[in-house]
């Protein structure tokens, strides 16, 4: 377990309604429990990840003003360089978590994009806001790393050729 605090300004309420994500009654992997200003609980292990996966976690807020979040987020991103076929790809994602399930408390359901590149990746932002107001904060949240493989491939044409015409 280690100490954390989290969140940002963005009232991201919407984009991702739980209604509408798989997150309720599921396991948490590889994902965890997020609790700002107290721990965070990590699950699962080192396991490939594809596009189109759903990644759950759970985000609790304490202290403050926790009570008056609307929406959080989540962004992964990697430092690794991508293979050559990939280098047109992104390396970094994210998704909403929408409304609070209860007070102080957000269910996650974040998917792995096609357009993704190889690599691993991990959590590096939270952020949490109101319609008024929020946070971001980044660092080490100590949930696992998400290895991605995208079978997903584009190599750019190395020469391009405009001519004018009449």
């Amino acid at each position: 377990m280690k100490r954390s605090t989290i969140f940002n300004a963005l009232a991201v309420a919407g984009l991702c309604t739980c209604a509408l994500c798989p997150c309720f009654g599921q396991t948490m992997t590889p994902g965890g429990v997020i609790t700002p200003g107290g721990t965070i609980q990590a699950g699962g292990g080192s396991v490939k990840r594809h596009p189109k996966d759903v990644l759950h976690y759970q985000v609790k807020f304490e202290s403050g003003d926790a009570g008056k979040l609307t929406g959080a987020s989540l962004h992964f991103q990697t430092k690794d360089s991508p293979p050559a076929n990939q280098e047109a790809l992104r390396n970094n994602f994210g998704g909403g978590c929408g409304s609070p399930v209860s007070p102080e408390v957000f269910q996650c359901a974040v998917t792995i994009p096609d357009d993704i590149s190889n690599g691993t990746y991990r959590l590096f932002e939270v952020d949490a806001g109101t319609p008024i107001a929020g946070a971001t904060y980044h660092q080490d949240f100590g949930v696992p790393e998400i290895l991605i493989e995208n079978p997903n491939t584009f190599t750019k044409p190395s020469k391009v050729t405009v001519t004018e015409k009449p």
